[in-house]
């Protein structure tokens, strides 16, 4: 042998051990001797009939799990529909049991009935206009209902209904406001005793100017009465009649706050001119309605320096639109004896204040 170089090892010789790789052989391929064929033989017939398709039949149920009807069955998307549909299911039992106690429950039948006061119209009157019943269902009363029905009554403006539970319904009424009367042209107040309210001519106005019922003749008492007014303008334009009332309303007003002036009976509505009708006495005054306050200021001098009782003038004018301060008054025709006539009809006593 010869002697390695120092620092280096020789290499290992490995030999063949004559050992070759088999690849490992299924047992189904396998010789079978004589003894173990006997063998599996007995094993078998050891085995019940059923036993040769057991391993078919573990194929068919792991065909069966891998399906998509059992894969669907499985999976969580259908367990949360199925949790659903049954809460869906109890929710609507809920509600409908809830429904059932709420609507026939005796619990909430109507015992009170609260109303606000009311001047025009009386608690029957309300009861039986809303429909109203003791003992009816809180929640069957409905409340646009109710205050659509209360409505129709003339004297009624506005409505507000709510409930109170367990038993409880408040009604607010506001009724109408009676400000005057209006008599619209071509329309002859009813005479007699046979004059019913459908067929009275003169109509109530509130505040703000609507025309909101026909007045009876205990309505009109103390009202002043609004006249000149076309029911072909209020057909035609509503809009301009409540303007016109309004500025009728105004002038009430004005001329109500002083109150030495004489009580008025009727406003009337001559183009630009407003003519005063007076309550107790037989004369009317005449005014330009462009300024009306200041008429009125000489209408107060006026009345302060007349000779003449109120009760002896026919007529006051003070609608001369180009000289404001002209008025004239022009006095009662005094009676005369047959011999001595002379027509006192034109004799006017004309005053600047």
């Amino acid at each position: 042998m010869k002697p390695g170089r120092p620092g280096r090892t020789a290499p290992v010789s490995r030999k063949p051990t004559g050992v070759v790789p088999v690849r490992p052989v299924s047992r189904e391929h396998r010789a079978v001797s004589a003894d173990s064929a006997d063998g599996a033989e007995i094993d078998r017939a050891g085995l019940p009939d059923d036993g040769a398709a057991a391993v078919p039949r573990r194929s068919v149920l792991r065909h069966l799990a891998d399906s998509r009807v059992v894969r669907v069955l499985r999976s969580r998307r259908l367990h949360l529909g199925v949790a659903g549909l049954l809460f869906a299911a109890v929710l609507a039992l809920g509600a409908w049991r809830a429904y059932r106690y709420l609507y026939h429950s005796p619990h909430f039948g109507l015992k009170h009935v609260e109303l606000s006061p009311t001047y025009h119209v009386d608690r029957e009157t309300i009861l039986s206009m809303a429909g109203l019943e003791h003992g009816q269902n809180l929640f069957g009363i409905s409340p646009g209902r109710v205050r659509v029905r209360l409505l129709r009554h003339p004297w009624i403006r506005s409505v507000t209904v709510s409930r109170t539970l367990p038993d409880t319904l408040h009604i607010e009424l506001v009724e109408h406001e009676s400000a005057a009367a209006i008599l619209f042209e071509g329309e002859a107040p009813c005479q007699g005793d046979g004059c019913t309210l459908k067929d009275s001519p003169f109509y109530l106005v509130n505040p703000e100017g609507e025309v909101f019922k026909r007045a009876t003749p205990e309505e009109l008492r103390g009202r002043v009465i609004i006249t000149g007014v076309s029911r072909e303008l209020q057909q035609k334009n509503p809009a301009a009649v409540t303007r016109l009332i309004r500025r009728s309303l105004d002038f009430l007003e004005l001329y109500g706050r002083v109150p030495s002036r004489p009580e008025l009976s009727e406003v009337h509505h001559a183009h630009d001119v407003l003519v005063l009708t007076l309550k107790h006495q037989p004369c009317s005054i005449h005014l330009e309605s462009s300024d009306l306050p200041r008429r009125l200021e000489y209408l107060d001098h006026l009345l302060a320096r007349l000779d003449l009782p109120l009760e002896k003038v026919r007529v006051i004018y003070l609608d001369d639109r180009e000289n404001p301060s002209r008025i004239v008054v022009i006095p009662e025709e005094e009676e005369s004896d047959g011999s001595d006539k002379s027509d006192k009809s034109d004799k006017s006593d004309k005053v600047r204040p």
